[in-house]
């Protein structure tokens, strides 16, 4: 298991790298991302939060950058529209999208 150590942002939101969190949700990955792993936890503040949701617009600061994501296999669901919506529908230069073993999805 993958856990990272990072430092509280504004509003409760945490960032690591070129994604930022919230209460266990990767709610955005930054601008001019291009391989991005998602880990499945964090630590803030000495509590361990598993990465278990995926906010809706969390690809809209990368959307023409990003190529490749992997989700861990803690991710339980994608908050809003979900994969079947246009979750990446604005993703151009996306090619892959990798859900690791045993995810719920």
């Amino acid at each position: 298991m993958l856990a990272v150590v990072c430092t509280t942002g504004a509003w409760g939101e945490v960032t690591i790298g070129d994604l930022t969190f919230s209460d266990g949700v990767l709610t955005k990955i930054a601008s001019g991302a291009v391989d991005v792993v998602v880990p499945e936890s964090y630590v803030e503040n000495g509590v361990t939060y598993s990465v278990t949701s995926v906010g809706n617009s969390f690809l809209t600061k990368c959307s023409s950058t990003i190529r490749s994501i992997t989700f861990p296999k803690t991710i339980e669901s994608f908050d809003n529209s979900g994969i079947q919506g246009a979750l990446f529908y604005s993703s151009t230069s996306l090619e892959e999208v990798i859900f690791a073993e045993g995810c719920g999805l």
